[in-house]
């Protein structure tokens, strides 16, 4: 329908242009025509004729310049608005379809972490009951099978993470776990500060218990708790299925929330281990 329009306009233009010429055409002659068919041969009365006939002529070719001008002059402007226009209106598209996407986001993060910022308002009698509390409630939200906060502490000058709490650790609560930094998988994210994203995990390296037996779990993320540019910590978690590019961008907030509270236990920590 659009191209129908556009050839009838263009049929047109080219008309009206064809006929303008014809109309100029016919106004030039006009006046031999006359003197001709009044069978007039005095070059006085043939040039009154023709004074006569020039000014409506010269009137006409006004008028037809006139209007050649604006058919010209409103092609032109189609030809820098339109496009203009279409490729704005193609940006506000794409801006929609890119803008919308991050928004969404945004308020899925918002809504899965809400949870664990609720956690950090909420008093506890024992420190550990709120990492408890924060590897329970991660764990819900990714369906993983175990997790693990360690705080990053001092011993002998050298800097070490130990273990605060775990979810389905197969391990007795009087066990102390500790590992310097660059030691083991939690130890060498705590030296580099970098996540680690582990997507199969070699057979028995984990081992989740159950009364139904004992599995291996598929995948490892190991992210680690920063606070003012240090490392006060590291969170751990292993799931069955492999951690999607948001569940790491939500364990990596979490880890963003658990840094004061890292950072207190770390100072507590040294001053044990110093005593």
């Amino acid at each position: 329908m659009k191209s129908l329009y556009q050839k009838t306009s263009i049929a047109c233009i080219i008309l009206f242009i064809t006929g303008m010429i014809a109309v100029a055409c016919f106004q030039y002659t006009t006046s031999d025509r006359v003197a001709s068919g009044l069978h007039i041969s005095d070059p006085d009365q043939v040039q009154q004729i023709r004074q006569a006939v020039n000014e409506t002529a010269i009137i006409t070719g006004l008028e037809i310049a006139v209007g050649l001008i604006a058919i010209l002059l409103l092609v032109y402007q189609q030809q820098l608005t339109g496009p203009s226009m279409h490729q704005q209106e193609t940006e506000q598209i794409r801006h929609s379809a890119v803008t919308s996407q991050p928004d969404q986001q945004v308020q899925d993060y918002q809504v899965r972490v809400q949870p664990v910022e609720t956690l950090l308002g909420d008093s506890f009698p024992k420190p550990n009951l709120f990492y408890e509390k924060v590897l329970s409630v991660v764990c819900d939200e990714l369906e993983a099978c175990q997790a693990a906060i360690y705080a990053a502490t001092s011993i002998d000058s050298k800097r070490a993470i130990r273990l605060l709490t775990g979810y389905a650790l197969s391990l007795p609560e009087s066990r102390t776990v500790m590992y310097e930094f660059g030691e083991g998988l939690a130890g060498q994210v705590a030296k580099e500060g970098k996540s680690v994203n582990i997507r199969n995990v070699p057979e028995g390296y984990i081992t989740v218990l159950s009364g139904l037996g004992n599995a291996s779990p598929n995948a490892l993320f190991i992210v680690p708790v920063w606070f003012n540019d240090q490392v006060a910590g590291v969170l751990e978690v292993a799931s069955f299925r492999e951690f999607s590019q948001a569940d790491q961008s939500y364990l990596q907030a979490v880890a963003g929330l658990l840094g004061e509270r890292l950072h207190e236990q770390a100072e507590k920590e040294a001053a044990v281990w110093q005593e």
